[in-house]
């Protein structure tokens, strides 16, 4: 679960933080308004992102957000960036949380350790579920619930194509890259002065050899 000790004070809205388990009565407070929940891991916030929540937003009066913890994520599958299993996020789940508290259109986030939100839904019971399109035709943890309570699931499409997978592998490729370049250079570097040092070396072995010369004839001359 979320440290907030690492966040400065009044760094931003810790109101805006609902913990789980009041999640059910935070929803009979709000007996009047229509709640909206979506939910992910919110990693890397890009525009698909924000469309995603603002247009969720559109559809009731109050937006919850889940947010997938890091232990959450840890259940997660990981995936594979330059033949490596990396994990499934970069940012921690405080620095997750910051990035979405500071949309205006984001009422509140709640944090969860689970592998899916099934539970927060189940406590929430809100009125309209939203996934991106995508998500449309797969199983979708909460849709059936939200469903039989009369509610709705909504499927938004994003005119932002791009995924933080892509995002991440993108900038794994210009690492890799920056690497590769500073290596190239490293080594242009070594051989120069691996070919100065041969060039010395001759210098200095051709020198040496003049000068055994130079005293071998010295020495025939005085024995003549």
């Amino acid at each position: 679960m979320a440290d907030w000790r690492v966040v400065p004070e009044g760094f931003f809205p810790l109101e805006k933080i609902i913990e789980v388990e009041d999640l059910s009565s935070f929803r009979k407070l709000n007996k009047k308004y229509k709640i909206v929940f979506t939910n992910g891991f919110f990693d890397l916030l890009h525009p698909g992102h924000v469309f995603l929540l603002y247009q969720a937003k559109l559809w009731g009066d109050t937006l919850v957000v889940g947010l997938n913890s890091d232990d959450s994520a840890a259940k997660e599958d990981k995936f594979v960036l330059n033949k490596k299993k990396v994990s499934r996020v970069i940012n921690s789940v405080e620095t997750r949380a910051i990035m979405l508290t500071a949309l205006f259109f984001v009422d509140y986030v709640t944090i969860f350790d689970e592998a899916n939100p099934e539970d927060v839904i189940r406590k929430l019971k809100p009125d309209v579920l939203v996934k991106g399109k995508d998500w449309e035709g797969k199983d979708i943890a909460g849709a059936d619930f939200v469903k039989s309570l009369g509610g709705q699931v909504v499927f938004i499409d994003s005119f932002f194509t791009g995924t933080t997978t892509e995002m991440i592998e993108k900038i794994g490729t210009v690492r890799v890259g920056i690497t590769t370049e500073k290596m190239t250079r490293k080594i242009s570097e070594m051989k120069r002065i691996v070919l100065l040092l041969t060039l010395q070396i001759v210098g200095l072995g051709i020198f040496l050899a003049f000068i055994l010369v130079r005293i071998m004839i010295f020495f025939i001359k005085m024995t003549i």
